[in-house]
């Protein structure tokens, strides 16, 4: 999001603002600096009264007149309360806007022209005019992929999600299967009722239906301790989500997770290998310092040292021999 914002250097000037009370000016500037960049926000009373340092009831009162004279309008989504500034797009000049993470106010006739939104179907995370990212590896970093690949992935996954859809069976029912299938769990087994119902958690975070596709999936690498599928479900999903990360515009697929698994599988694999070459090498050169130690040969005697204790046993000697000579006994 920009970090600044422009006003027209006449505002004060205009009869529609400096009608207005001052309370209700302030909060009108409030609003234009704490919009994001398709100039919408959040028009909850109480969180605008502790941001702007206002009572509830100004901010109540100001968004009424403000909403009146057309400055902005004032909608519902769901649970959400919010506003979208009419004089945005004229106000402000933006290259390279931030996605809104509002929803877009619904059109009505009868309301004011909201600020215009590159997104014809509402949806505020799209990617017109915001400049593309280069595609990721899911689950890596810095890895970009050819793009003749990423469009021949992008064309199979249409194709695979249609084909799923069409297979699929309403609710959580998949096909009956002949036996139990056990993919690994604590105690070595998995029973079929588990499987399902990892399976639906599983299409549940993707947004899939249930299909076989999928619950070959969970089969392949629910038995491999060092990947948490649901975990990776909900990375994958927001992957898919992000259009900045998602540049092609990929839709989620069994054939997509699967990929997305394959590759966190292959990561930490190469993460394990590579722990273990260190581990092994730091292993291998204690173990050569220690025979270098072991092989090296004792330090050769000093002759000095072995010259200076011969002479202390002399002079200690003589000293004996003197003092024994001085008390009158006889030296053998």
């Amino acid at each position: 999001m920009a970090r600044s914002r422009s006003v027209p250097t006449d505002l004060f000037e205009q009869p529609d603002f400096f009608e207005l009370e001052s309370d209700t000016q302030i909060i009108l500037v409030g609003l234009v600096l704490g919009a994001d960049d398709y100039g919408r926000g959040v028009a909850h009373h109480r969180l605008l009264a502790r941001k702007l340092d206002k009572e509830e009831r100004l901010i109540e009162q100001a968004l009424t007149t403000l909403q009146a004279r057309n400055w902005l309008c004032c909608y519902r989504v769901g649970s959400g309360y919010y506003y979208a500034l009419t004089c945005w797009q004229e106000w402000q000049t933006l290259h390279k806007p931030t996605p809104s993470k509002y929803p877009a106010p619904p059109p009505s006739p009868s309301d004011p022209a909201p600020p215009r939104d590159p997104h014809p179907s509402g949806d505020s995370q799209g990617d017109s005019g915001i400049p593309q990212i280069p595609l990721e590896h899911p689950g890596t970093t810095g890895d970009i992929r050819p793009e003749e690949e990423e469009e021949e992935e992008h064309e199979h996954e249409k194709e695979e999600r249609k084909r799923n859809e069409d297979e699929a069976l309403p609710g959580t029912a998949v096909p009956a299967l002949a036996s139990p299938l056990r993919v690994g769990s604590d105690d070595g087994s998995l029973t079929q009722g588990t499987l399902l119902q990892k399976t639906h958690q599983v299409a549940q975070i993707l947004q899939l239906p249930m299909s076989e596709a999928l619950m070959r999936v969970i089969i392949d690498y629910g038995s491999d301790e060092s990947l948490s599928l649901l975990g990776e479900a909900d990375a994958a999903h927001e992957w898919i989500e992000d259009r900045h990360r998602n540049g092609k515009g990929q839709v989620m697929t069994p054939t997509f997770f699967r990929r997305w698994l394959g590759r966190e599988r292959a990561s930490m694999q190469a993460y394990q290998q590579l722990h273990l070459q260190e581990h092994t090498s730091r292993t291998s050169l204690s173990m050569a310092r220690v025979a270098r130690r072991r092989a090296a040969p004792a330090p050769s005697e000093d002759p000095y040292a072995a010259f200076v204790e011969r002479r202390v046993r002399e002079l200690a000697a003589e000293d004996s021999k003197r003092e024994a000579q001085q008390k009158g006994v006889a030296v053998v």
